[in-house]
């Protein structure tokens, strides 16, 4: 099973790539994280998850490692992708492999991308 959520904001890709780019900056845009721990820096760096980051594809790919508490998730593989359509316009992709196939957690996947999606628009006022 793969998950893919995919909109556009209304902003530019280098802008929102400041937000999700910024590897300890977590918390700075995602409602559903109320801390970040980073330890290390660019690819292999740890938080929460493992992280590979390539500013000039704007791609961010990184592994859940663990979760607080227990989720099923662990070791899903999720891959985030900015494309800039036109000025001031970016079509963001946030895609997911679960390691189970679960119609529930799908939709709790799907849900809590959309709304991170959500939360990057309001932090950049987009």
């Amino acid at each position: 099973m793969k998950i893919r959520v995919a909109e556009e904001i209304e902003t530019n890709a280098a802008d929102i790539w400041d937000y999700i780019g910024d590897f300890g900056g977590l918390a700075r845009w995602n409602p559903f994280v109320s801390e970040v721990t980073a330890e290390g820096d660019g690819v292999g760096a740890i938080r929460t998850v493992q992280d590979a980051l390539d500013p000039t594809e704007l791609n961010i790919a990184y592994r859940v490692v663990s979760t607080d508490p227990p989720q099923p998730v662990t070791g899903m593989p999720v891959t985030i992708s900015l494309r800039e359509i036109a000025p001031g316009r970016t079509h963001i992709t946030w895609v997911a492999e679960p390691p189970v196939d679960n119609p529930d957690l799908e939709k709790a996947l799907t849900a809590g991308f959309s709304a991170r999606i959500n939360a990057l628009r309001q932090a950049l006022g987009a």
